[in-house]
């Protein structure tokens, strides 16, 4: 029989699922729902307390009800918030880009020091697809610099970049593959390579491509070594995807540009307080992805 994966594609290594009642969502049942949900177009509502709640809107709305449209650009992402959730964008798998493929992307980072701790920056992978492990491809910051691993399902090649440097405005990324070597460059720093351990040389993934966040954080249920602690802070943009054998390149998405879902994803540049009026003398103050 097949079940419907974390990662939102159709795998037969998941024979198991959680049966949740109405008042609880998740993989495992583990988010509260609010009973009376205020939010509108398909946001996920929690409870903050017995008298509010929080919503958390889906690709392409905002606000506090998420009522409001907005034309999403260059997207920022605002890490992982008190429920566990993360802000995301969810692309269509990439194909042909198991032997070759290469990535280009910008970011800027959030002006907070937490943003270059163990923050995700793009995955794509399942668990338990691999002969001797899990097929994976991912990329994040750790402790101030750009981390690259991936799985053929023989071992995990990674590699990390020099730290960045926090006085560039905005950071560029090149990295690719072609069969069992890596590489990676971050900006004028020398460019980084990498061999893949064991004979396996195809990358197997066939998960959505996500960035900026997981669907859902549940680090039991993801590849061993791809995941990251928290959310990307800042904006992420002009990702290409060169894959097949001649390595043309693209925006992800199919259609190009257009991700399947999201979650609390704003536009680079812009508030979210500029959408909203407080009353009686109140400061509308920014709290991360629970807008």
């Amino acid at each position: 029989m097949m079940f419907k994966s974390i990662f939102g594609q159709h795998c037969d290594t998941e024979n198991w699922f959680c049966e949740c009642s109405a008042l609880y969502s998740g993989k495992l049942c583990q988010f509260s729902n609010c009973e009376k949900n205020p939010c509108g177009n398909g946001a996920t509502c929690f409870p903050k307390s017995n008298q509010d709640t929080v919503c958390l809107c889906p690709y392409g709305r905002t606000g506090i009800l998420c009522h409001d449209a907005i034309n999403i650009t260059s997207p920022s992402f605002s890490g992982t918030d008190a429920f566990g959730y993360t802000s995301f964008l969810a692309y269509s798998a990439i194909p042909n880009i198991s032997l070759y493929y290469k990535f280009h992307l910008k970011f800027r980072l959030a002006n907070d020091n937490s943003s270059l701790q163990d923050n995700l920056i793009f995955f794509t992978g399942q668990k338990g697809q691999g002969l001797n492990g899990d097929d994976f491809l991912v990329l994040g910051l750790r402790n101030g610099s750009v981390v690259y691993s991936y799985n053929l399902g023989s071992g995990t090649a990674t590699i990390i970049s020099e730290p960045i440097n926090r006085t560039l405005h905005v950071h560029l990324v090149s990295l690719g593959k072609s069969l069992q070597a890596g590489w990676l460059k971050v900006d004028d720093h020398q460019n980084k390579t990498v061999i893949s351990p064991g004979r396996l040389v195809g990358l197997n993934v066939f998960s959505q491509f996500y960035v900026g966040g997981y669907v859902e954080y549940i680090p039991e249920l993801l590849p061993n070594g791809s995941n990251f602690k928290n959310g990307f802070q800042g904006c992420i943009f002009d990702i290409q995807v060169c894959n097949g054998r001649d390595l043309q390149c693209k925006a992800l998405g199919i259609p190009e540009g257009h991700p399947n879902s999201g979650r609390n994803v704003g536009q680079c540049d812009q508030s979210p307080c500029q959408l909203i009026n407080c009353r009686n003398g109140g400061t509308c103050v920014e709290r991360g992805s629970t807008v």
